[in-house]
């Protein structure tokens, strides 16, 4: 399960590594470049505000995405 945190206009999402494989975990941080200042550190993913958007909102859309491309793999 995801803890997702809304901290000095960052949006900080610890992730449970033993579920999302490093490699999916890179593919969304990539997709989600081209519109967010998104970077990842170890166990987390760190996405900064850019204009007015909703943080959690964002959040949890990279989470939903990061769920689809697992499935996509076969993974679940």
């Amino acid at each position: 399960m995801n803890h997702l945190t809304i901290e000095n206009n960052k949006c900080i999402i610890k992730l449970n590594k033993k579920f999302y494989p490093e490699s999916i975990i890179d593919k969304a941080v990539k997709a989600f470049m081209k519109d967010y200042d998104i970077s990842a550190d170890k166990d987390k993913i760190i996405i900064k505000k850019k204009e007015n958007e909703n943080l959690e909102i964002v959040g949890y859309q990279f989470c939903d995405y990061l769920l689809s491309l697992i499935q996509e793999e076969g993974l679940i």
